[in-house]
C-alpha cells in the first residue's frame, strides 16, 4: 500500500501502522541531486532549457527533499512519502522543455525533408527534360542520369539519390504512357512513316528499323522507345505500304 503526503498526513500514516499492528516503522529520506531530474533521460542536459531548469535548482544540491516511512503487516508492504513540491514542479517544466524540443525538432526535420523532396524534384526536372536522359535505353538511365548529376560535396542530405529514385520511376511511368499512346495510334503513326521521302528510299528491313526508331524519337520527343516497338512500327509501315 502506498501513501502520499497530500493525501494522508504522516500522524495518519503511523497510526495507520499502529492500528495495523506494525512492530516497527523504518524511515527513509533522500538528498537532492538535480542529475536525479533527467535519471531516465540523461541526454536531455543538451537541451538549452533543461540546462537552465537544472541550474536553477543546484543550490537544493545535498537538501532533503523527499521523506519515506515503510513498515510491513499481515504481508504488505506500506509506504508513506512526502517530497517537496518544488521538486514535481520542476519534474514537469523540465518534461516540457523536453516536450516542445522534441515537437521543434520533429518540425526542424519535417521542414528539411519537405526542402529536400522540393530540390529533389527541380533536379528530377532538369533530369526529364535532358536529351540525352530521354534518348537513353531504359536499362541505362539511371547511369546516364548519375553522370548528368555529379556527386555534390555538399549534398550532406542525399538530394541526388531521391532524384534518382524519384525519376527513375517518373521516366518508367512516362516510357509506358508514350508505347501505350504509340501502340494506340499505331496505324497512323506508321502511315506518316510510310510516307516519308527515307522511307521510300530505305527498302531493307534493317534500316528501316532504324527509320522507324528515329520516327518513333520525334514524335515522343526524344524519349527512347524499346527496340521490339520500332520492329512493330516498322512491319506495320510495310503492311499499309504493300511492301511485305
Amino acid at each position: 500500500m502506498y501513501f502520499v503526503a497530500a493525501d494522508t498526513s504522516l500522524d495518519e500514516a503511523l497510526e495507520a501502522a499502529a492500528a495495523t499492528g506494525a512492530a516497527m516503522v523504518f524511515p527513509e529520506y533522500e538528498e537532492f541531486d538535480p542529475e536525479d531530474l533527467i535519471s531516465d533521460d540523461p541526454d536531455a542536459i543538451e537541451n538549452p532549457d533543461v540546462a537552465k531548469i537544472m541550474a536553477s535548482v543546484a543550490r537544493h544540491k545535498g537538501n532533503i527533499t523527499q521523506v519515506s516511512v515503510h513498515w510491513a503487516t499481515a504481508g504488505l508492504l506500506c509506504s508513506w512519502q512526502a517530497e517537496a513540491a518544488w521538486v514535481e514542479q520542476t519534474k514537469e517544466k523540465i518534461k516540457l522543455a523536453v516536450g516542445k524540443a522534441g515537437s521543434f525538432k520533429m518540425q526542424q526535420f519535417a521542414d528539411q525533408q519537405a526542402t529536400k523532396r522540393v530540390n529533389a524534384e527541380k533536379l528530377v526536372e532538369e533530369l526529364m527534360s535532358d536529351p540525352q536522359f530521354r534518348a537513353s535505353p531504359a536499362r541505362e538511365r539511371i547511369a546516364v542520369a548519375k553522370a548528368i548529376l555529379p556527386i555534390s560535396e555538399n549534398d550532406r542530405d542525399s538530394t541526388r539519390d531521391l532524384a534518382l529514385a524519384y525519376v527513375s520511376s517518373r521516366a518508367a511511368a512516362e516510357s509506358v504512357r508514350l508505347e501505350l499512346e504509340i501502340k494506340k495510334n499505331l496505324d497512323q503513326i506508321a502511315t506518316e512513316l510510310a510516307a516519308t521521302a527515307e522511307w521510300a528510299m530505305t527498302p531493307l528491313a534493317r534500316p528501316r528499323k532504324t527509320l522507324a526508331s528515329q520516327h518513333l524519337l520525334k514524335i515522343t520527343d526524344g524519349w527512347s522507345m524499346p527496340p521490339a516497338l520500332a520492329e512493330v512500327l516498322r512491319d506495320r509501315a510495310a503492311q499499309l505500304n504493300g511492301d511485305s
